[in-house]
């Protein structure tokens, strides 16, 4: 929970796109701006959106996205979002998605690593996303301290406005795992080709902590990122979609004609 009132305001100042931009680059580490004020102040005046959440004069969140159009609709790719306080991340997208619909757009759009799982749960339990393209090393090679040496693989998400939908979940629901762990070791069904195939929902699990195994055990990592690559990338190509999670927040791919989504 957000432990004092929140303050959301957009970014229209230089010394509030720069004080943001700085924010961005620090939760990011590293030597390249994620956002760079040029750009931002660019974006920001045919229509963009930057925003922060303050605690009393604190920084404590940023969102930063610009306009798009996904099938010959507007709206809006939420390129970067930070928080270093609980609830704001969640209070700010809550704003952008007020902010999206009441200026027409059709959808949100955004991109996230699949193997950080608490994004995951984040992104399809709390907002109701659904990911729908598996996008192979999107941004080359990351040079942030959060992700430097990792290839960008990422799921591209959208979230859809003018729905009053709540974001689904499959709590009880019995599904085969196609990729599990045995010791934290990515242990993979012999029939997963033959799920896809036959376009049956299967679930994926994911490493509990992916960030902290890059610095403990980088080569076991990168075997996390190809298998799930290899999983999901066939699975995407077919036709599949991730929305929800089971229990113990492994991913559910499925096909959305058989599926309730």
């Amino acid at each position: 929970m957000v432990t004092q009132a929140l303050n959301i305001r957009f970014l229209s100042s230089l010394s509030d796109i720069a004080l943001c931009s700085a924010f961005l680059k620090n939760v990011w580490g590293g030597v390249d701006d994620v956002v760079p004020v040029d750009v931002a102040v660019a974006s920001g005046h045919v229509g963009g959106y930057f925003a922060g959440a303050f605690e009393s004069d604190r920084l404590v969140a940023a969102s930063y996205g610009f306009l798009g159009s996904m099938n010959g609709s507007p709206t809006l790719h939420s390129h970067v979002t930070a928080s270093i306080a609980p609830g704001a991340g969640y209070a700010l997208k809550l704003h952008q998605k007020a902010w999206a619909e009441e200026n027409g757009l059709t959808a949100i759009t955004w991109t996230f690593d699949p193997l950080v799982r608490r994004n995951c749960f984040f992104n399809f339990a709390k907002l109701g996303a659904v990911a729908t393209e598996y996008l192979e090393n999107f941004y080359g090679e990351m040079h942030d301290d959060l992700n430097r040496g990792e290839q960008s693989d990422r799921l591209f998400a959208v979230l859809a406005l003018g729905e009053r939908k709540t974001p689904a979940d499959a709590i009880g629901l019995t599904i085969p795992l196609a990729l599990s762990f045995r010791d934290g070791v990515p242990a993979l069904a012999t029939d997963v080709s033959e799920m896809i195939a036959q376009r049956q929902r299967f679930a994926v699990e994911l490493p509990e902590d992916i960030e902290g195994l890059r610095e403990s055990n980088p080569t076991l990592a990168a075997q996390w990122r190809l298998v799930v690559r290899s999983i999901l990338s066939d699975a995407f190509q077919s036709g599949a979609v991730v929305a929800r999670m089971i229990e113990n927040r492994a991913l559910v791919i499925e096909w959305p004609e058989s599926s309730k989504l």
